[in-house]
């Protein structure tokens, strides 16, 4: 085994070995025998009687197996060897495995790959938390999703009931708030207005409870899974010239998949009336749709843990875009699984708690006060350079200089000789 190792190092940890009292606690030990109750021996050595009959000792070396026990006072290096390529705890765990050994050291590692800023910013993503889903409400439009879309160059605004998966679409000829607020107006009036409405950071309307979701895509799923489904729908109809309010009215007119009760006939009680013939029924709601969400959840949970909650003013780590390395902050606002991370240039984020990861490293947040500046005044009495005689100057540059205020200082501009001659305007 010493063959792979460079004789220097050996020799080193032999001599670290000889000076470290502990160590020599085991080579008595290993040497003389282990006695058969633990209590005999001393408070350093009890730690690895269960592992003594692994222990050995060879040319000055403690063995256990194939892995040297490292003295104490070569810990520190051992570590920073094995974290010089980054490779994270569990690959340094690996590494050190059957080459390297003292007690304590996973729990060293772990300490040290966690407090390095390199590799806290190269994470992968965190482990995704247990699947809360929305209440859908008691009734229709008690309860609805907003969301924008784009389609060839066209803006629409989608609202989806919980309760129903009913989905209406309006064309927005501009992003503003103003034309948002007036689509929605026109949909209260038509179908009343709703009790919930959840968007991704729309305002509020009359006395409604908004909740504004953090930019995460499951946080308003009900709404991005409808604007899939209407996007899909019109991108078929605009390339086959096909009506797209017969083919809304005929998505409205699909039986759902867990109830099999129709979108329209949940939201106003009744079939709607289409191309298709229509035979007027009552269906009642059946218990199909709880057994689903039941199911989903269940199966949606088998990868996912509750993560512990943020304090305010913890230092984490949060992720500025999906694709961009993690960044520093401290925890302004936690509210369950929604946060407020403040970055270390001041700047505020709301962030999905799959998005922040908690750190032990000290993070300092820069003050964005604006600093004072003071302006330097010229003296009244700085002398001014009379112009040239000879040079005739227009009377309304000479009334635009002395009405103009000088907001910053300015080189002194010469005629060049050769114009000494020309009157220049």
């Amino acid at each position: 085994m010493f063959d792979k190792i460079p004789d220097a190092r050996i020799t080193e940890i032999r001599r670290e070995t000889a000076k470290d009292t502990t160590c020599q606690l085991f080579i008595d030990r290993i040497i003389e025998g282990w006695p058969k109750n633990k209590n005999d021996l001393k408070p350093e050595v009890r730690p690895y009687f269960s592992i003594r009959d692994r222990l050995s000792f060879y040319d000055g070396i403690i063995l256990k197996g194939e892995a040297v026990l490292i003295p104490k006072a070569w810990r520190g290096q051992i570590k920073e060897r094995l974290h010089r390529a980054h490779l994270g705890f569990d690959n340094m765990v690996r590494r050190a495995w059957g080459t390297v050994f003292w007690l304590g050291m996973n729990q060293e590692i772990r300490q040290l790959a966690d407090n390095c800023e390199h590799c806290m910013e190269r994470k992968p993503k965190l482990q995704k938390e247990p699947l809360r889903q929305h209440d859908d409400g008691n009734y229709p439009w008690e309860k609805i999703g907003l969301d924008l879309f784009e389609i060839q160059g066209r803006n629409y605004l989608l609202a989806i009931d919980y309760y129903s998966d009913f989905i209406d679409v309006d064309l927005l000829t501009t992003t503003s708030s103003s034309q948002v607020i007036i689509k929605l107006k026109k949909q209260f009036a038509q179908f009343g207005i709703p009790r919930i409405i959840i968007s991704d950071g729309r305002p509020q309307y009359y006395g409604i409870q908004h909740h504004v979701t953090s930019p995460h895509p499951k946080s308003n799923g009900k709404a991005e899974a409808g604007v899939k489904i209407i996007k899909g729908m019109m991108v078929k109809c605009l390339n086959s010239r096909t009506d797209q309010y017969e083919a809304l009215l005929e998505l409205r007119n699909t039986p759902r998949q867990d109830t099999g009760l129709r979108p329209a006939q949940m939201m106003f009680g009744r079939e709607t009336r289409s191309v298709l013939p229509l035979v007027q029924k009552k269906s009642p709601r059946n218990q199909k749709r709880d057994a689903r969400k039941d199911c989903i959840k269940k199966s949606y949970d088998r990868s996912t843990r509750i993560k512990q909650k943020l304090e305010n003013s913890q230092p984490v780590y949060f992720r500025h875009k999906p694709d961009k390395p993690w960044r520093k902050g401290v925890v302004t606002e936690s509210n369950d699984r929604n946060c407020i991370a403040t970055s270390t240039d001041g700047v505020q984020y709301k962030r999905n708690s799959e998005h922040i990861r908690p750190t032990l490293i000290p993070v300092q947040i820069r003050d964005k006060s604006p600093e004072r500046t003071t302006v330097q005044e010229q003296p009244a009495d700085t002398h001014v350079k009379e112009p040239d005689q000879k040079r005739s100057v227009p009377e309304s540059t000479c009334l635009e200089s002395a009405t103009t205020p000088v907001t910053r200082p300015r080189r002194e501009v010469k005629t060049p000789t050769y114009l000494k001659d020309y009157v220049r305007f």
